[in-house]
């Protein structure tokens, strides 16, 4: 499914326009009975008790706003639209709705009067339709506005938002002052960068794509969001005739005398995910530390050189827990120019930072987040997120990396091309959730699909590991193995019928 910038978007509006001959105002106009028929059919309001509140801003997006509520005036419903601007303000088309429906749909001005008769309106009222701001806002909302923002997320009402959540924006999908949460996003066409970035999942419950018959054939933009059940059915069972090195043979180096659960919890995770053999690589001076760990995994020592352990391996992951030695790059730069894929996660990407050379054709799969991106990078974090799917571009564009940054929606970035995964809760901000993605990565590195395949199955799974575990104690309770333990579960929703 295509992901658009709201440039795009706009330019998409504009050849439409063009292409078929008609107004913008037309356009609104099929657009907002798009949006219309969409909130019926999603909402489903009662004509006889529910009421139903409009809010309108001054832009395009009020204008869709205004189409919507005419159509339910016209339809019986109890509608009333909140007008936060003067009329000055309008754009040209959002006016001419106005003009349109002023005689037989009730409409109260705000302007900078939010009084206690206009609070009880929305306090009564069982929908509210934010048409407020859509994915051209990018101004801090302030004043007036921001006060009716907030009273509307303390309301018990369900929400709908045209396009994007006023005041988030659709660009980097954050907040610009306040922003309306949503229980239900309707999106115009296709989704917007914003509705899947940073705090945009967190500004809207759910986003629903609505057909307005916009022609999309400009966006030629690189983005891509990859659906759950996608890959579904897809991995072949294994055969009977077979053993455990046909399913992976993986090396993780890491573990640091403060962090010696990382790698192990890498470990095990690349095992619940199928991989038939998994080795540890530690420093010989932290050999101790060790002494209890799975009796499924082997524990190797390496003083600053880990070539003895490479022997038919057929993944790598580099950094989990495992500290800042100077040896560190050394090692990584031994490692990165042979033809094994590599994970490169925590410590390891500090390291990546200093290598000088590397096998342009070797599969090379770094994992940071927002903030150890910025610290590769040389950049404030601020900036990262102003700019993220830019930088990503330009960093992949400039290295044959394949870039999985983890978040709220993850991004797998490669060569210019980014795909947007929405998988997982807010349960895996906890210690130990990274290290388990990179080893559900390592094992399905192993296998023999290709590379955009295994790392998005192992974020799928990941996540879907994640949502069991958050069924089961909760998004606060669950801990990095209660994912492990979920991963063979939610694997299964991916296996095929059929033999290797």
């Amino acid at each position: 499914m295509k992901i658009v910038h709201p440039k795009t978007m706009m330019q998409m509006d504009q050849y439409t326009i063009e292409k078929e001959k008609i107004t913008s105002l037309t356009l609104m106009q099929r657009a907002g009975n798009a949006l219309f028929n969409a909130f019926i059919q999603s909402m489903n309001p009662n004509k006889a008790t529910e009421k139903i509140v409009v809010l309108c801003g001054p832009g395009n997006n009020g204008g869709d706003a205004l189409v919507i509520a005419d159509l339910l005036a016209k339809q019986q419903y109890t509608v009333t639209v909140l007008m936060l601007f003067s009329e000055d303000k309008l754009s040209e088309e959002t006016q001419s709705m106005f003009d349109a429906i002023k005689a037989h749909v009730r409409v109260i001005p705000v302007n900078n009067d939010f009084n206690k008769a206009i609070k009880t309106l929305i306090d009564e009222s069982h929908f509210i339709i934010d048409g407020m701001f859509g994915i051209g806002h990018l101004r801090l909302i302030q004043g007036t506005l921001k006060e009716v923002i907030a009273y509307v997320n303390a309301t018990r009402a369900k929400v709908v938002s045209i396009d994007i959540p006023s005041g988030l924006d659709a660009t980097t999908g954050l907040v610009r002052g306040t922003a309306i949460k949503a229980d239900l996003t309707l999106v115009v066409q296709a989704l917007k960068l914003g509705n899947l970035l940073h705090q945009g999942l967190d500004y809207s419950r759910q986003n629903l794509i609505v057909d307005a018959g916009i022609d999309t054939s400009l966006n030629t933009t690189q983005y891509e969001q990859l659906l759950s059940d996608t890959y579904k059915n897809t991995l072949p069972k294994r055969a009977h005739f077979s053993h455990k090195y046909q399913y992976g043979n993986i090396l993780v180096i890491g573990g640091h005398v403060t962090m010696p659960g990382a790698p192990q919890l890498a470990a095990l995770a690349a095992l619940r995910s199928g991989c038939g053999l998994v080795s540890l690589g530690v420093r010989a001076q932290e050999r101790n530390y060790f002494m209890s760990t799975p009796y499924e995994v082997l524990v190797h020592t390496y003083e600053t050189d880990v070539k003895h352990l490479l022997a038919k391996k057929t993944a790598y992951i580099f950094g989990p827990g495992l500290g800042n030695d100077t040896s560190n790059t050394n090692i990584l730069n031994g490692l990165l120019n042979d033809d094994i894929p590599i994970v490169i996660d925590g410590d390891g990407i500090k390291a990546l930072k200093d290598v000088t050379t590397y096998n342009a054709g070797k599969t090379i799969v770094m994992t940071p987040h927002i903030g150890e991106l910025a610290a590769f990078l040389g950049k404030d974090t601020k900036a990262i997120l102003e700019n993220t799917v830019e930088v990503l571009r330009t960093l992949t564009k400039k290295h044959p990396f394949w870039v999985v940054l983890k978040g709220p929606c993850t991004l797998i970035a490669h060569q210019g091309t980014i795909t947007f995964i929405q998988a997982g809760n807010p349960g895996l901000a906890k210690a130990g959730s990274g290290d388990v993605l990179s080893g559900v990565i390592g094992a399905f590195l192993s296998r023999d699909i290709s590379v955009l395949k295994a790392l998005s199955l192992a974020v799928l799974i990941h996540g879907s590991a994640a949502d069991l575990a958050q069924v089961a104690d909760g998004e606060d309770g669950y801990l990095a193995t209660d994912v492990i333990e979920y991963i063979p579960q939610a694997l299964a929703f991916y296996k095929s019928s059929k033999y290797t």
